[in-house]
């Protein structure tokens, strides 16, 4: 794992750094601690300064913005929790008429933006705002109209715009089979079986995507309602699951 602070990378990171998300909640967020040395530029941080994690083939995982920073300097230890760049959208409301396609509207909003090509999204949209809704409320709004609401838009770590649609069952659904499960706990009731999972880690797997597990005491497709990818010694992510028919 590499993490960097204003694009100067920190090689004294703790252990146990994490980056979480849930369903309902579109920004992901990311927590770490590390070292702090004095005079280093590299062990420096402040109050909305950039982040970026990747993994060790250099593939970004997280991009975003400081938002909690705590000094402990008995420990020279720094503390840090940072949002991805869809937390700033959510904050300021504007005003507006938005007209055009879905990458129209977005690249209206966000030009420094790049979106993920994917049907549906030339279709002609007309979205009104008098001062009640976010950027990211047009986002959601202009999106829904395309693929309904259930619906999952998130910033990977290339800052593109990403939709997953619970309801469609790719045929790639990442597999976890038993051998890939550290601990589970597993429920059923009337309706539906949920389960809370903790499984070797796979980037791949975050909120609102569908998983398929194949394990002694439970099969079948999942929606994943929240994850915790855990960066340590072993690498890990937690998973609560509810069962899906698609």
């Amino acid at each position: 794992m590499k993490f960097y602070i204003d694009n100067k990378e920190v090689k004294t990171i703790n252990t146990g750094a994490s980056i979480k998300g849930t369903f309902n909640s579109p920004s992901r967020t990311a927590s770490f601690s590390y070292i702090y040395k004095k005079g280093i530029e590299e062990t420096k941080a402040k109050y909305e300064s950039t982040v970026l994690i990747e993994n060790d083939e250099n593939k970004p995982l997280f991009r975003g913005l400081i938002t909690k920073l705590v000094y402990y300097p008995s420990e020279s230890l720094i503390e840090i929790e940072a949002k991805d760049l869809l937390s700033t959208l959510l904050e300021t409301k504007i005003e507006g008429r938005y007209k055009g396609t879905l990458i129209e509207i977005i690249s209206e909003l966000f030009g420094n933006f790049d979106f993920l090509n994917m049907p549906g999204i030339l279709n002609e949209l007309n979205i009104v705002s008098l001062g009640g809704l976010s950027a990211f409320d047009i986002i959601q709004i202009a999106v829904s109209q395309i693929f309904g609401d259930d619906i999952k838009i998130y910033l990977d770590g290339n800052s593109k715009f990403k939709i997953l649609i619970p309801s469609i069952m790719k045929p790639d659904a990442e597999l976890i089979t038993g051998r890939d499960i550290i601990s589970a706990f597993f429920m059923k009731d009337e309706n539906s079986n949920s389960a809370k999972i903790t499984a070797f880690n796979n980037d791949d797997v975050i909120s609102g995507s569908i998983i398929k597990i194949k394990d002694k005491n439970i099969e079948g497709c999942f929606l994943v309602e929240s994850d915790i990818h855990t960066y340590s010694y072993q690498n890990t992510m937690t998973l609560n699951l509810k069962e899906r028919r698609v």
